[in-house]
């Protein structure tokens, strides 16, 4: 999927536990059109293979190198959100500190992850001290090697971890919605923050 012109295969080729990017051809014209989602597939019904959304392409965290996608991510929140006991994820998304650069604000001397996660439930700031937020840090050295070398090298600061408010994810598709082209029917979040204005609206809802 890293290529420019990747092999391109038959939905009747697709194997079981493989992550791939979908690509469309429609009787408009568009011939083999890089859609931008990544699936898994995880079963086969039939002839039909059964598939999971991943992620988008192009949401690679990257500030050193060290190329942690959003696959590895989404694991990684789950199985922390899963630890915490009780708590049902709502959604999360994620930026680079470089970022805070393009709001003229201070990145710091060494790049690091910012995570934005909001949570199912009432009085997320009264429970906040009962959530073990760095396990979201912890898990990212554990499961990417790559990552945790740049840690012991100190090239990357650990990740900066956040509990926002109820109705954050809810603000930022309503600005993208807006903002862009994307329609309600079409809209998937970004897990990765790419604008100034999207890590804003996460900064200024912070719990």
């Amino acid at each position: 999927m890293d290529e420019e012109q990747p092999m391109t295969l038959f939905i009747d080729e697709l194997e079981v536990n493989q992550d791939y990017e979908l690509v469309l051809t429609l009787s408009s014209g568009l011939c083999r059109l890089r859609f931008g989602d990544v699936i898994k597939v995880v079963d086969y019904y039939g002839n039909c293979p059964v598939i999971e959304f991943q992620y988008r392409s192009g949401q690679m965290l990257n500030v050193c190198g060290e190329k942690v996608d959003q696959a590895l991510v989404s694991s990684i929140m789950k199985e922390a959100t899963e630890s915490w006991g009780g708590e049902n994820l709502v959604d999360y998304a994620c930026a680079e500190s470089n970022l805070l650069l393009k709001g003229g604000q201070d990145a710091g001397a060494k790049p690091y992850y910012m995570f934005f996660i909001e949570l199912d439930g009432n009085n997320i700031d009264q429970r906040q001290s009962e959530i073990n937020i760095d396990l979201v840090e912890k898990l990212l050295c554990d499961k990417s090697f790559t990552y945790n070398s740049y840690r012991e090298k100190d090239m990357v600061l650990p990740a900066k971890i956040h509990l926002v408010k109820p109705g954050t994810f809810k603000l930022l598709q309503d600005y993208i919605i807006s903002n862009t082209s994307a329609s309600m029917n079409q809209f998937k979040n970004h897990r990765k923050l790419q604008t100034w204005d999207t890590l804003d609206i996460m900064l200024n809802n912070v719990v």
